[in-house]
């Protein structure tokens, strides 16, 4: 016990408690270097852009992703659990502004 008092010293010193330290690393938990992007819809998917939450692009289709296919996509480095969501299919519809937590399910699936 007076190990354990001895070790937390250094960071009670700084102001920081256990419990704050454990929130912050659950707060700075980050996605995985690629997920799975699924076209399970009978359009091709031409455009996705997967953004975090100040709106930086974190990840990008680079060619259009034919109906039935799938494809590994890499994530930018330091990319949050959460991200935003822009698809757009060659019959004109839209997907905008979903969010994802890739951390949860690395597989992001269009269906109609």
């Amino acid at each position: 016990m007076k190990r354990a008092a001895l070790l937390l010293a250094p960071l009670l010193a700084l102001g920081l408690s256990a419990p704050a330290m454990a929130q912050k690393a659950r707060a700075a938990k980050m996605a995985p270097g690629e997920i799975t992007i699924t076209n399970a819809r009978a359009a091709n998917l031409t455009e996705l852009t997967l953004a975090d939450e100040t709106g930086k692009v974190v990840g990008t289709l680079k060619a259009a992703l034919e109906a039935g296919k799938k494809v590994k996509l890499r994530l930018a480095k330091g990319t949050p659990c959460t991200v935003t969501v822009n698809a757009t299919f060659d019959d004109e519809s839209e997907n905008a502004g979903g969010q994802v937590d890739v951390c949860a399910d690395k597989t992001i699936r269009f269906t109609d």
